[in-house]
């Protein structure tokens, strides 16, 4: 396995993972509270950003 294949991230497992965030609004406060805390971005800017990953990983992960 190369440095660029240690790096790559199952697209699919992590659209399991944030739909299960984003799913479950405690944990969803929860974790983008965090992500708040640590960046200082606003809590609107984290769902936009999340949401916008998520996107980026059901795209990368449909079959062409």
């Amino acid at each position: 396995m190369n440095d660029d294949e240690k790096n790559l991230i199952d697209p699919e497992e992590w659209l399991f993972y944030l739909t299960q965030i984003m799913g479950n609004e405690e944990l969803r406060d929860k974790v983008f509270g965090e992500i708040s805390r640590k960046t200082g971005f606003p809590l609107e800017k984290v769902e936009i950003i999340m949401k916008s990953v998520m996107e980026v990983l059901l795209n990368i992960s449909r079959p062409n």
